[in-house]
């Protein structure tokens, strides 16, 4: 068994794992369908 972390943003987008920062950001922003 292993474990990893898994994000739901607005029950839209999944990030499962280890992300950089910048590309969990702009995974968040396009949950969010706005443009920084």
């Amino acid at each position: 068994m292993t474990g990893v972390p898994k994000t739901v943003v607005n029950d839209r987008v999944e990030v499962l794992g280890a992300v950089p920062e910048d590309e969990f950001v702009q995974q968040v922003w396009d949950a969010l369908d706005v443009t920084p």
